[in-house]
């Protein structure tokens, strides 16, 4: 079970037991995603995230999944999603169709024959420009008329793109054809012909060539002004399913994971803390965030990868609160954990009968702990000495340097810690307070109750309502 919580220093933590993961948001099917297999994510100009799934082209608004067919779709599986200057979301189908969102937001298509498969279609400002069995197509972007037919003898390619007003294509023959005059060139192309894996990614003005041989050594090439430069070397032992160039940091897709280089070939070590999945694509937004396509499990969404997660199999986290020094976690297994600022833990307490720990505050009286499971807790700092009461404690509230509120089960009282621990008289009976705070400003006590807001002032409780309806609040927070 996960916990994710905001604490000391502004930072989000939460809490493993022998390894620590970068923490993670997921889109999955409990969440609604259609599909938990993923092979592509876009962003489009109106920041909507589109995504490529077994069943078809979804996209998301943040909140809501949109999943879009077409009479003619026989294969949903698809990837390759583009937006061109009109507005339209395309995506390619495994079988080598392609789709577009209309101004309409819905899925058409057009009629194409001698598909070639999986192969890159190409969006320029003038030309869609897809492969076929027999060579290249060029279609009128705005139309979709087609108005060349570039036929190539024995044609085979995995890979097609364009730079500077020419295609790139090939395999074992690379060659290059001019969108201004249709010449082809022939490219020398040895690295690429030693490899039994190439993958092309265009970014911006530069093409980039990942190459894998059957010993797992890797190469990235540059391909500028009609030659492939060597840009890194090298070796994983995992066979690479995609790439990308984020930040200048190269990004490697694998079946159990992501592994990330910098451009001089060197292996950056915070991989080791991202999810072990079959990823498939990684996709940064125009807020930073990072997107992981999962071929198993959905979208992974990491904000930051500072952010470290924790987990201890089967406990549920159920409260938290800090010293000055350490953070301390409660759990439903009845323990309490200590963290340090390199999220090592140690168990702290436990309770007999495995109880939850649902009330933390270690933090509000210099000598005291306070902390509730199966009854209140208040256990001296230094000695360690526990005094047990039994009573449902939900929160506590200072009044004063040795003097607190106290709301729970049944009651709302107070507590002094000085000059011994003394329980005062009850302030309210027959409620079940959930939470309590002093109101310096109006001279009032504010208690969430299972009966609502309560106000207590001069000694009057009165119920606070809000147009006309009672207030069924969980927390209190006095703001400063």
């Amino acid at each position: 079970m996960k916990f994710f919580l905001s604490y000391l220093f502004l930072v989000f933590w939460a809490v493993y037991i022998n390894a620590q993961n970068i923490f993670y948001d997921q889109l999955n099917t409990e969440s609604g995603l259609p599909s938990s297999t993923v092979f592509d994510i876009f962003q489009d100009s109106k920041n909507f995230i589109w995504l490529a799934t077994e069943e078809g082209l979804i996209k998301y608004n943040g909140v809501d999944f949109k999943t879009y067919s077409h009479p003619d779709l026989h294969s949903k599986s698809g990837s390759n999603i583009k937006e061109d200057i009109l507005g339209r979301i395309w995506y390619q189908t495994f079988d080598g169709y392609l789709y577009y969102v209309n101004s309409k937001d819905e899925l058409e298509t057009f009629s194409q024959t001698n598909n070639v498969g999986f192969v890159n279609f190409v969006i320029t400002n003038q030309y869609l420009i897809k492969a076929h069995w027999q060579g290249i197509e060029i279609r009128d972007l705005y139309s979709l008329k087609k108005i060349k037919n570039i036929k190539i003898k024995n044609f085979q390619t995995s890979f097609l793109d364009v730079l500077a007003d020419e295609m790139i294509l090939g395999n074992e023959t690379t060659q290059t054809i001019s969108l201004k005059n249709w010449k082809t060139k022939i490219i020398e192309n040895k690295e690429i012909k030693r490899s039994i894996k190439v993958l092309s990614y265009k970014r911006g003005n530069q093409i980039y060539f990942f190459t894998q041989d059957k010993y797992f050594k890797c190469k990235l090439l540059g391909f500028d002004k009609e030659k492939f430069t060597q840009l890194a070397t090298f070796s994983i032992d995992k066979q690479v399913q995609n790439f990308e160039i984020i930040n200048q940091e190269i990004w490697l897709c694998t079946k159990e994971g992501v592994r990330v280089f910098s451009m001089n070939g060197k292996e950056l070590s915070f991989t080791k803390n991202l999810p072990k999945d079959d990823i498939s694509k990684v996709f940064k937004d125009k807020n930073n965030v990072f997107w992981f396509s999962s071929l198993k499990n959905g979208v992974y969404i990491i904000k930051n990868f500072q952010t470290l997660e924790l987990q201890i199999p089967s406990e549920k986290f159920s409260s938290i609160t800090d010293d000055g020094k350490k953070i301390y976690v409660g759990g439903s297994s009845g323990k309490i954990y200590t963290l340090n600022e390199k999220l090592q833990h140690q168990n702290y307490w436990q309770s007999k009968d495995a109880y939850p720990v649902y009330y933390l505050n270690f933090n509000v009286d210099v000598d005291y702990n306070f902390f509730s499971a199966n009854g209140f807790y208040i256990q001296h700092k230094k000695s360690r000495r526990i005094v047990h009461y039994n009573s449902a404690v939900k929160h506590l509230f200072p009044l004063s340097e040795n003097r607190f509120l106290v709301s729970g089960t049944g009651f709302v009282n107070t507590i002094s810690t000085r000059p011994k621990l003394t329980w005062e008289n009850n302030l309210l009976t027959n409620i079940r307070g959930k939470s309590i705070v002093y109101d310096a400003l109006y001279d009032r006590v504010l208690v969430a109750s299972n009966n609502g807001l309560l106000e207590l002032k001069k000694n009057k409780v009165s119920s606070l309502f809000f147009k006309g309806k009672i207030l069924h609040i969980k927390n209190l927070v006095l703001e400063k």
